[in-house]
Formats: structure tokens, C-alpha cells, sequence
């Protein structure tokens, strides 16, 4: 019994002193060429399955030093990942990243370690469904620069229909390649509708700050009609559903609710006036008053 345990101590320290051997190895490409992180990250995994396996059967998962060795393997494997993926222009990237990051998971110790690999696992996935295909490479290039030339516009609803028409010749492309219902359509078509929504948001938002004034009336009238007819064209363009039924459809409702309140309640003068309905409360609140006196001096 007690042979058996002291082969078992022995191989253990052999299986760290290799394990721990092999991830200083990984590490020591930190700062190298992606390709170069990938190809360490890889054999780092298939090392980490043959030691684990044999770790796991001499000591068990419950075991520190077993843990720790896992702990330690997942996030260099899961950083060799995230190194290539940030560091190569290969359209394949995600893909080839993904066995890696699912591994890190699926070896990882500590919460902390779990959540940074879903993150990860979560972003390297969206790069997948978002990914262009080839023939479209560079309609995306020119999508994707059209919206991050419109961050820097101001937050008025003019610049917001200059940033649509140019977008949607593009979207056009994209849904003639592929689908109207293909995912990276869809995905990024709901780009172009958030940031023009985000810019409309932002817009009414700054002009319902000053509405106290004529000419700021007049500014928010107009933007109320530049929106609604930009509203016209979002409403008929694609969305993934949950975007749709969620942040459109919220912001949507709750603007209109905004547009149909200052068009209606406007008059020639340009003052914001009470509805019909604040005028008779006030006159039955006057009525109500005269009658508590009257009946009080009775």
C-alpha cells in the first residue's frame, strides 16, 4: 500500500515538473507573432489533455496541485487564443480560435477564469456569425467605416440620414450576395439602424432641453420631421428579432409618444400649451374651491 502511494507521489511530481515544463514553454511566445501564439496555444491543449488525464486518475479534481496545474493550462491556453485572434487579419481566426477557448473552459479552476473564456468565447462567436464572406470583404470594410466615420459626426438627425443613404446601398449589396434573412445580414443591417436610432435618441434628447424658446421649438419640430421620415425608412429595413422587439421597438414607441406631444400641443406663437383636458381640470379645481367657500360662509 504504502509502495503504491509513494509510485503514485512520484509520477505525480514527474506529471507537474512536465506539465509545469510545457506551459513555461507556451509562455515564453508571449509577444511572438499571432501565428506563432496559435500553434503554442495549440500544443499546449494536446500536452494539457495527456497530463491532466493522467493527473486525474493519480491525485482526483479535488486534489490543489491537480487543480492548480489545470488552473494554470487554461489561461495560457486561453490567452495563446485571444493573442492570435487580436493579432491576425485570418478570416478563419475565429474558427481556429474557438477549440482553444472551449478547452480553457472546460478545464478552468476558478470562477474568474470560467467568465473570462465565456466572454471571450461569446465575442469570438459573434465574429463568426458577423463574419463577410469572401466576396463581400470589402463592401464590409466600407460598411463598417461608414459607421465608425459616423461616431464622429454630431448628434443631429441630418447627419444621421447622410450616414443612412450612404449605408444602404451597401446593405443592398449584402442582402443581394447572401439572404434576407442570413445572419450577417441581419447583423449588419441592425448596425445601421442603431446608429441612426442612437443619433435621433441623442438629438431629441438635447432639444427637449430647449424648447422655452421659439427657435428652439422650431429646431425641435424639424428634427421631429427629419426623424419621422427616417423612422419610415428604419421601419421596413431588417433587424435580428431580439433587437427589434427590445431596443428599436422601446426607443421607437417612447419617440413617437415625444413627436406626437410637441406637434399637437404647439400654437401659432410657437408655446407649448396645456391639452383641452389640463384646462377643464384647472376650471373644475376653480369650481370645486368657490363652492367649499360658499358653503363655508353658509
Amino acid at each position: 500500500m504504502d509502495d503504491n502511494n509513494n509510485m503514485t507521489g512520484t509520477q505525480t511530481a514527474a506529471l507537474q515538473q512536465q506539465a509545469g515544463q510545457a506551459l513555461e514553454k507556451a509562455r515564453a511566445t508571449r509577444g511572438h507573432f499571432a501565428d506563432e501564439r496559435w500553434g503554442a496555444g495549440k500544443r499546449l491543449a494536446n500536452e494539457a489533455k495527456a497530463f491532466l488525464a493522467q493527473m486525474l486518475t493519480a491525485m482526483g479534481a479535488d486534489d490543489p496541485r491537480y487543480r492548480q496545474v489545470a488552473e494554470n493550462m487554461a489561461e495560457e491556453i486561453l490567452q495563446c487564443a485571444i493573442d492570435y485572434v487580436n493579432g491576425t487579419d485570418d478570416d478563419s481566426a475565429a474558427q481556429k480560435a474557438m477549440p482553444l477557448m472551449e478547452y480553457a473552459r472546460e478545464i478552468a479552476q476558478t470562477r474568474f477564469t470560467e467568465e473570462r473564456c465565456d466572454d471571450n468565447i461569446s465575442v469570438v462567436r459573434q465574429m463568426q456569425v458577423e463574419r463577410p464572406p469572401l466576396a463581400l470583404k470589402e463592401t464590409d470594410g466600407l460598411l463598417r467605416q461608414c459607421l465608425i466615420d459616423a461616431t464622429a459626426l454630431p448628434d443631429e438627425v441630418s447627419y444621421a440620414e447622410q450616414t443612412l443613404g450612404k449605408a444602404l446601398p451597401l446593405l443592398d449589396k449584402i442582402r443581394e450576395a447572401t439572404a434576407a434573412d442570413d445572419h450577417y445580414y441581419l447583423a449588419m443591417s441592425t448596425k445601421v439602424v442603431d446608429s441612426v436610432l442612437g443619433t435621433i435618441v441623442d438629438d431629441v434628447n438635447e432639444r427637449l432641453l430647449h424648447t422655452d424658446t421659439q427657435e428652439g421649438l422650431a429646431r425641435i419640430k424639424h428634427t421631429i420631421m427629419v426623424s419621422m421620415n427616417l423612422f419610415r425608412k428604419l421601419d421596413v429595413m431588417a433587424m435580428l428579432p431580439e433587437y427589434k422587439a427590445g431596443r428599436y421597438s422601446e426607443n421607437r414607441n417612447r419617440l413617437a409618444s415625444v413627436f406626437n406631444q410637441i406637434m399637437n400641443n404647439t400654437d401659432q406663437g410657437g408655446k407649448i400649451r396645456f391639452r383641452w383636458e389640463y384646462h377643464l381640470l384647472g376650471w373644475a379645481i376653480v369650481i370645486a374651491i368657490f363652492l367649499i367657500f360658499k358653503f363655508a360662509c353658509q
